[in-house]
């Protein structure tokens, strides 16, 4: 197993576990400025997703521990999104802005 990830699958995974670190922190970020979810679900997911993601680097127990912080984050997430749907929903405001020929 050792050989096969210090050639070029290793690699992949090392890259792969890379952008899967900064899809989560661009997605914690995005999700924290919406407003829509809790901050602490969303800081949860972010902060057990990093070692999640960096499975290879970490001791197993920091891993483990990471994931389980990462489903909390999700259910959390997962129950306000489910009663979201009993509350009413503001229709977004659409802007526009009118368009001049150029000449």
């Amino acid at each position: 197993m050792s050989a096969l990830l210090a050639g070029g699958t290793g690699r992949a995974f090392l890259v792969t576990s890379v952008v899967l670190v900064m899809g989560v922190l661009t997605f914690g970020v995005a999700a924290i400025r919406s407003g829509a979810m809790p901050v602490v679900a969303v800081s949860l997911y972010a902060v057990g997703m990093i070692p999640g993601s960096l499975r290879n680097l970490m001791p197993l127990p920091v891993y483990l521990g990471g994931l389980v912080l990462a489903a909390i984050g999700v259910a959390w997430m997962a129950a306000r999104l489910w009663s979201a749907q009993e509350e009413p929903v503001a229709p977004a405001r659409s802007v526009r802005r009118e368009v001049r020929p150029t000449t």
